[in-house]
């Protein structure tokens, strides 16, 4: 993770180096700031979420201009660089990505007009590498992770078009339960769990510094 880090730290530095006059000088530092804090100190307070797949999903309803698609492609992962704050969403977040769907994980990307607006994940296995604060699963249980929209496209519920075509898709493959771990302060996403029938049914909390990690899980 921490290699993540570094390189995205070294592909900030490069920008500002390299454009100093430019205007995404300031966002390039903003991004920089955040991480330098990630790799000294992070808080975790998050809610575990999980939604029972025994009853199929509904599709959600086509709306004009969008459409959503499984990844299959190596191009499509890239392709979401257009996707407006999705690289300061996660560290190097198109890298873990691609490494993500080498590992087998499921992605599906929103198009509309052409271009595309968002994207959302699930990934069976979870190596601590990609995802630092683990979810302890059973038989049938897939982690669903990375839903995002981009920030020109938000309040059109097009977070819940995404996730409702995850969880159709998920059911489709007979996994029985999606969880997901979502922080406490992003509403956006707990307002999307709560709106398609997640049941709220832990929470962990801690906190990282530097390579050591100290978690408390609480089971409801």
């Amino acid at each position: 993770m921490y290699f993540k880090l570094i390189t995205h730290l070294y592909s900030n530095l490069t920008e500002i180096f390299k454009k100093p006059k430019d205007k995404t000088v300031w966002s390039a530092i903003v991004s920089l700031v955040h991480v330098l804090r990630l790799m000294l100190f992070k808080k975790i307070d998050m809610s575990i979420v999980a939604y029972e797949l025994v009853s199929k999903p509904r599709l959600p309803e086509p709306q004009f201009g969008l459409s959503i698609r499984p990844i299959t492609t190596h191009e499509q992962i890239e392709s979401l660089k257009m996707v407006v704050g999705l690289s300061n969403y996660k560290p190097d977040c198109i890298n873990m990505l691609h490494k993500v769907f080498n590992s087998g994980g499921y992605g599906f990307i929103a198009i509309q007009n052409g271009n595309p607006i968002g994207c959302c994940w699930a990934s069976e296995k979870t190596p601590a590498s990609l995802f630092p604060v683990q979810i302890p699963s059973k038989s049938g249980d897939i982690c669903v992770h990375t839903l995002f929209v981009s920030q020109l496209n938000r309040g059109q519920k097009l977070g819940e078009v995404l996730a409702s075509y995850r969880l159709w898709f998920l059911q489709k493959r007979h996994y029985k339960r999606a969880i997901a771990i979502v922080n406490k302060d992003n509403l956006a996403a707990l307002k999307v769990n709560i709106n398609l029938g997640y049941a709220t049914i832990g929470e962990v909390s801690g906190f990282r510094l530097l390579f050591w990690s100290r978690l408390r899980y609480i089971w409801y």
